[in-house]
């Protein structure tokens, strides 16, 4: 049991590094997020099947990490902080899982983006009506105080 500890232990980190590099030289993953949104799912859609295996892979990592905190808990006995220690170490896992299935569930789904420049909190602004009041409170004691005085000045 110790020996497959140490080797899931060993092993989630390099599957993990190993797939991401394949990824980034692939994808140009996670140098692609910052990209707008038509490039991105242009450049996944171009990845093909293959892309998608390899976001699996990418994922399976999380399932190593799983295994590891299980087993190193078990080497470790359970006592102690050690099952919390666990939990997290579970819950770690099961996110970093759920966070990357979504490259193969919810990306090839999508439709291509009507908007062709990446939204911005400018380009949020002035999309705004320009009747809408300002809510911010601006960390004042009173709210009604703070709203009024920035319905008046204008919009925020």
């Amino acid at each position: 049991m110790e020996i497959t500890s140490r080797g899931s232990a060993m092993g989630a980190p390099l599957w993990f590094n190993a797939t991401l590099a394949l990824l980034g030289k692939r994808f140009d993953y996670p140098e692609i997020l910052r990209r707008p949104t038509s490039e991105i799912l242009e450049r996944f859609r171009a990845g093909g099947p293959s892309l998608i295996l390899l976001w699996w892979a990418f994922m399976l990592s999380g399932l190593l990490l799983i295994a590891g905190a299980v087993l190193l808990g078990q080497v470790l006995g359970f006592g102690g902080i050690v099952p919390v220690a666990t939990t997290i170490g579970v819950l770690a896992g099961l996110v970093q899982m759920l966070g990357l299935l979504r490259w193969v569930y919810v990306v090839p789904g999508l439709p291509a983006p009507t908007q062709t420049r990446p939204l911005s909190w400018s380009n949020a602004r002035s999309t705004r009506p320009s009747s809408a009041p300002c809510t911010s409170t601006s960390g004042s004691a009173s709210a009604s105080t703070s709203a009024t005085s920035s319905q008046a000045s204008g919009p925020c």
